[in-house]
């Protein structure tokens, strides 16, 4: 004969009941981001551009400066010179960090550097070299027409869309 195992015994101790009750988690956790509108891609790719271009326009200013320190009689306007050069680029940056993270505070920035750029591109003078007054004309007509529009659309699918309004109220909100 073989013998045989005892049978298991109930455990005479129970774990003791916990006062904390679990919540789920806050509803951002449980949401995912809204998707970036391609016209928030566009500007966070333009300023990119833009800060890299400011940023080495910057960088050979200061090491132009350098170079010459020894003939520099005022330096007062030296640091007026580097400072408003270097706070528009950190701007620039902060700018584009809010737009790409979509903070409620970067969309008024972004509609206003889109709008700048519109009115820049618009009222600023004509040198390029058009032979014949069909490339004349041809240059009025995409300068007076087709960019205003095309901006007036960066504008409002920036800024103004529902697609952005969901963007900048959901991410600004629930990033960190």
């Amino acid at each position: 004969m073989t013998p045989v195992p005892p049978e298991p015994q109930l455990n005479p101790y129970r774990p003791p009941q916990a006062a904390l009750e679990v919540q789920a988690p806050s509803t951002w956790l449980q949401e995912p981001a809204p998707p970036r509108p391609i016209a928030v891609w566009l500007l966070s790719l333009l300023l990119l551009v833009c800060g890299c271009v400011f940023t080495f326009a910057v960088l050979s200013f200061i090491w132009g400066v350098m170079t010459h320190l020894s003939g520099l009689q005022n330096y007062g306007a030296l640091v007026v010179a580097v400072g408003w050069r270097v706070v528009f680029v950190a701007g620039l940056v902060a700018v584009l960090l809010g737009v790409f993270c979509g903070r409620r505070w970067a969309r008024w920035p972004g509609v206003l550097m889109l709008l700048g750029i519109a009115l820049y591109s618009v009222l600023k003078p004509d040198k390029a070299p058009v032979t014949g007054e069909a490339g004349r004309e041809a240059s009025m007509i995409g300068r007076f027409i087709f960019l205003p529009l095309l901006m007036a659309w960066w504008v409002w699918a920036f800024g103004f869309s529902e697609k952005a309004k969901r963007f900048f109220r959901v991410s600004g909100s629930a990033a960190p």
